[in-house]
């Protein structure tokens, strides 16, 4: 049986991955029209100093959004594997909160709210590191469980 933590986190990562799958492709197929481009090339320049030309300003937004399509997937990935009890999948999720609270504590230091970002990836991967949780991930079913769907005693 499944632990509620695992569940949640689960739907978690499946939240995550859908509007990061939902982003990035949106960010791929969007066709950004002339005036946008200039209105948003503007802010940048004003805002951070930075000056985009039409072709730089296309090829920075998709290629950001191949990343964020890449992400996205990966945390569907480890959504699935968590509610499927796949050891992989708490390895990766763990892999995953691990590099969010690496980028969040160097983050936090320009953005401080971060840190409840950094502190919710540490909880999960203490959650998964539990023994009680890494043995829901370690048992072996049996053909008739896998068969059934159900314990068998």
């Amino acid at each position: 049986m499944r632990p509620v933590g695992v569940t949640l986190i689960g739907l978690f990562m499946f939240l995550i991955g859908f509007f990061g799958l939902l982003s990035g492709l949106s960010l791929i197929l969007i066709d950004y029209s002339l005036e946008e481009a200039k209105e948003i090339s503007e802010m940048l320049n004003e805002s951070f100093g930075i000056e985009f030309n039409m072709d730089d300003f296309k090829n920075f937004y998709t290629t950001f959004g191949y990343f964020l399509a890449f992400s996205g997937f990966i945390y569907l990935l480890a959504g699935w594997g968590l509610f499927k009890l796949r050891e992989w999948g708490r390895i990766l999720t763990i892999l995953v909160c691990g590099l969010n609270a690496a980028y969040g504590f160097f983050a936090s230091l320009v953005f401080p709210l971060i840190f409840f970002d950094v502190a919710l990836n540490l909880v999960i991967i203490w959650y998964l590191m539990k023994i009680d949780v890494k043995k829901a991930f370690a048992t072996k079913k049996s053909i008739e469980e896998r068969i059934l769907g159900r314990d068998i005693k």
